[in-house]
Formats: structure tokens, C-alpha cells, sequence
């Protein structure tokens, strides 16, 4: 982590085998939160971060994080921003980015993981006018639903999100404006609008329309 303004990425002096996993900037009155892959809530003070060019310092000595813990994302928090959390085992809630902060350097739990092979997704901002849930599933189901039909958790397992078949995952899951979605079908993007759209939405928890093998949600 390193604390400063405008920073230039080709300037910066690495570790050998280092790598930058984030580049993000924030403002000083905001906290810096992560969501580590044991579904805890991790959070720094911008006040504890080092600034100018050598000023980097090792995650590690900021938060505790346990041993083969990854950290899935990294975000400034501030009672304003809204997220989409879920994981692929078809469960997900809104909740306030603030959730993710911590007082404790160990953190705090947030999303409460199902199976030992659940795969937290990184947390979606939500915009104003974001309306549609979108999920794709590894046996080909695409469901589209109403963002107003989650509820909002300061933490947990959260609700389902889509009925997913026994051994099945959730693929990738986004969010989009009303007028429709993004798929990628050979390395081309269409958007799904109007009455092909409504082939795809649905209740939350149900188990989505069938798609071709060669269709993917952006």
C-alpha cells in the first residue's frame, strides 16, 4: 500500500517478485476496506498508509490475514456506496460498503461461506441506475431478475439468488440498467433488449432459461 496523488505506474520501485494487484485512488476521509477469500471484512486507515515514493509498505503489517487467505478486492468505503456481494454457490445480498470496516487488524466476518470451495466474487458497486441482477451458471442457465428483490444484510450468508442444480456454480454475475445486458457469443458482443430480454428475466431464486454453449455474459 502507498499513500499519495497522481501516482505514475511506471515509476514505481517493486520488490523483486513483487507484482500490483491494485491501483485505485480515494479520498484521505475514506476507508480503505478489503474482502479477503475467508469472507472477513478487512479495513486501513488512510491515515496509517505511508506516502511519497518510497513510501510503500507490506499489507501484512497492516491487517492480520491468515495463511492461504487471498484478498479478492480492495475498495474506499464510505456510507454512500452500495454493493452487490455474492459468491458461486448462488447466495448474494446488498449491503453498505461500510459493512466491510473493521476495527480489529483480524478483521471481522462479512459473507458467511457455504462449502469449503465457495468462491467469493469481488463486491459490484451499484450506480444509480442499476436495476438487473444478471447470472450465469456453469450448466449454461442465464437469469435475469429486479435488484429490488433483495434485501439489504450488514452481514451473512445472504439469500439465494438463483436455484442452482446439484454440483453447479454460479459462473459470473453483474448488474446492468433496465434496458438490458451484455453476451459475448465468438468474441462478439450483443445487447439482449426488449422482448429478447424478457426471455431471461425471471424471480430470483428460479433456475434461469437455457442458453447455447458459445453464448457467455459479459
Amino acid at each position: 500500500l502507498r499513500k499519495g496523488h497522481e501516482i505514475e505506474i511506471e515509476t514505481i520501485q517493486l520488490k523483486t517478485d513483487d507484482v500490483i494487484t491494485y491501483v485505485k485512488e480515494g479520498r484521505s476521509v475514506e476507508n480503505v476496506a478489503f474482502l479477503g477469500s475467508d469472507g472477513r471484512g478487512y479495513s486501513v486507515k488512510p491515515s496509517d498508509i505511508p506516502s511519497g515514493k518510497g513510501g510503500f509498505v507490506h499489507i501484512n503489517t497492516l491487517i492480520t490475514l491468515p495463511m492461504n487467505v487471498a484478498l479478492i478486492d480492495m475498495l474506499f468505503a464510505n456510507d454512500k456506496k452500495q454493493l452487490l456481494v455474492s459468491n458461486s454457490d448462488g447466495y448474494g445480498y446488498l449491503t453498505n460498503s461500510m459493512n466491510l470496516v473493521s476495527k480489529n487488524k483480524a478483521g471481522k466476518n462479512f459473507i458467511t461461506l457455504p462449502e469449503l470451495d465457495t468462491v467469493i466474487f469481488k463486491p459490484i458497486l451499484l450506480e444509480e441506475n442499476t436495476k438487473l441482477v444478471n447470472i450465469q451458471t456453469t450448466d449454461l442457465r442465464l437469469l435475469t431478475f429486479n435488484i429490488s428483490e433483495l434485501k439489504e444484510l450488514d452481514k451473512g450468508k445472504g439469500f439465494q439468488l438463483i436455484k442452482l442444480a446439484e454440483g453447479q456454480k454460479i459462473k459470473k454475475i453483474n448488474v446492468s440498467t433496465i434496458e438490458g445486458f451484455e453476451v459475448k457469443v465468438k468474441n462478439k458482443i450483443y445487447f439482449i433488449e426488449g422482448e429478447k430480454l424478457k426471455e431471461f428475466i425471471g424471480k430470483r431464486a428460479s433456475r434461469g432459461k437455457k442458453i447455447e454453449k458459445n453464448l457467455e455474459l459479459n
